[in-house]
């Protein structure tokens, strides 16, 4: 059942002595000093020893790694609750889930993947295990050194019994870590989430491998503008010609193209003229004659006749003007259709132009899209991985700080070893009763001083309260005691006072310490 035991005394830099009757004296020894040293005044009213036993605590190292092992047992131990079993929502891979029938669908389905499973942190919390038999590291780590220096249990050659049995609920030989822890320690779920990362960059790169080779097919695709490009010709050189064209701009000049005519009245003006030559004649004649009431009449027929002509002039200018109002009016219409078609003609060329526009509009369009949908594969793609690399943070230091929690750092194959302590049993010299079992643990000397720790006693206390309390463990350390017990060995006082001489050689006691110690040890052992 046991295959390694380790030493019950180390002095930290000197060399673990090998198995032999002078080194469990001197194990006894140091145990005899230490259970008086916790006892202090109350050893006398416990009485006098009078057995000596030495038991293994039988635990098991089990390594996690090279470097690194939990240390179990089912005595003195409990159930630990552990978050190190499945996530509570193992992601599908991304090679049966992600898919697209082009670049846009495939970005749908990547960003799904991403919100859906990777970004959210509760679907990578642990479910809590429950692992029996497990000590803390903080529990352990005194054994540390004693586990260093293990050697085989056929090198002790004197009586010893196991604490196994009685209250203990099961054999160290079922101790076994949950088959989850090492799958959490081993970080089979991170080697998951490195494999799944490298199935987004595949899917990505092919995808954006895709949507570039499609921008490059659009920016290689020519637009056909050809019918617009003879229109928007034809357009300008009207338009051109439009502009070009001369409008006269004052009714002289319409007038000089002969498009107008300017009625002549010269021929009803010298019918004036000469209507107006006979009134003068005739007016001389009465003049000449002497005859005033021809004159009279003569002033006043010049006169009608002035009239006339006057009248004939008035009637022209006012035809002259009709007609240069009218030819101003037809210069202005001339103008207001000339800049109507021009407009009419840039219309024209701005609906062409945009239509051109719009072809390659179109197109650019197209580019952008896909070269958009590129980039957003791109950066979802980081996203993804980004998430990945925070569970993975997340997972190496939840590994770290089990590692921290429940194991101590040590090279070793899965091997029970036995922790060494002695018993010393005091009975009443009246009654004869076992008044205390006192148990004592492996004692690690450092600088002179024998280390001791909160947790120690906290394992010795709780040891002493099952060896005398517990019914079941009382009858096993009892049967243990009676076949094992070491004050049957010849001169036992005499033997202890040259392991105290020799303990004082090695500077592990000091003179004082010594002398004290020979003293009470004989008084104490029956």
């Amino acid at each position: 059942m046991v295959d390694k035991i380790i030493p019950f005394l180390i002095d930290v830099g000197n060399v673990i002595p090998a198995r032999s009757k002078a080194t469990l004296l001197n194990e006894m020894a140091m145990a005899l000093i230490e259970c008086i040293g916790i006892y202090g005044k109350t050893l006398k009213k416990l009485g006098k020893i009078n057995r000596i036993a030495t038991c293994f605590w039988p635990v098991r190292l089990v390594p996690l790694n090279e470097t690194r092992a939990c240390v179990c047992s089912y005595l003195l131990n409990k159930q630990e609750k552990i978050n190190a079993g499945e996530f509570s929502q193992v992601p599908p891979s991304p090679n049966n889930v992600v898919t697209g029938a082009d670049p846009e669908s495939f970005l749908n389905s990547l960003a799904s993947y991403n919100s859906t499973y990777l970004k959210k942190s509760k679907n990578f919390k642990r479910n809590t295990i429950i692992q029996e038999a497990l000590f803390s590291a903080s529990e352990v780590e005194y054994f540390k050194n004693f586990f260093l220096n293990q050697y085989n249990i056929s090198a002790f050659n004197e009586p010893y019994f196991l604490l196994e049995g009685g209250p203990i609920p099961k054999s160290i030989n079922q101790v076994k870590i949950s088959p989850e822890i090492f799958d959490f320690i081993s970080q089979k779920d991170v080697h998951m989430l490195d494999s799944y990362g490298q199935q987004i960059i595949k899917l990505c790169e092919r995808w954006i491998q895709r949507g570039a080779q499609e921008a490059d097919k659009i920016r290689n695709k020519k637009v056909d503008t050809s019918e617009e490009e003879k229109q928007l010709a034809m357009l300008n050189k009207e338009l051109r010609e439009e502009k070009e064209r001369k409008i006269e701009s004052s009714p002289e000049e319409l007038v000089k193209t002969g498009k107008y005519k300017i009625n002549d009245k010269t021929g009803e003006f010298l019918n004036n003229t000469s209507a107006i030559k006979n009134s003068i004649d005739r007016l001389k004649n009465a003049i000449n004659k002497n005859d005033l009431f021809q004159v009279e009449e003569g002033i006043k027929d010049l006169e009608i006749k002035y009239q006339d002509l006057g009248n004939s002039i008035s009637r022209y200018q006012t035809e002259i003007a009709q007609l240069k109002k009218n030819i101003q009016r037809e210069i202005s219409d001339l103008e207001k259709t000339k800049q109507q078609k021009i407009r009419e003609l840039e219309k024209k060329i701005s609906e062409v132009e945009s239509k051109i526009e719009s072809k390659h509009s179109e197109l650019s369009d197209d580019l952008s899209s896909t070269e958009d949908v590129v980039a957003k594969i791109k950066q979802e793609k980081q996203l993804c991985l980004d998430n990945i690399e925070s569970v993975k943070d997340i997972e190496m230091t939840n590994v770290q700080d089990f590692f921290k929690t429940y194991s101590i750092e040590i090279k070793t194959k899965d091997v029970i070893v036995g922790i060494p302590m002695f018993i010393f049993y005091f009975v009443d010299p009246n009654t004869r009763r076992t008044t205390e079992r006192a148990p004592i643990l492996p004692i690690l000397i450092e600088k002179g001083k024998p280390q001791r720790t909160k947790v120690l006693s906290s394992f010795r206390d709780k040891l002493r309260g099952l060896m005398n309390k517990d019914n079941a463990m009382i009858n096993l350390v009892e049967k243990g005691g009676e076949k094992g017990n070491l004050m049957e060995m010849k001169n036992l006082d005499t033997q202890l006072e040259d392991a105290i001489n020799d303990l004082r050689i090695k500077k592990i006691l000091g003179k004082k310490e010594a002398a004290k110690a020979k003293e009470i040890i004989h008084n104490l052992v029956w």
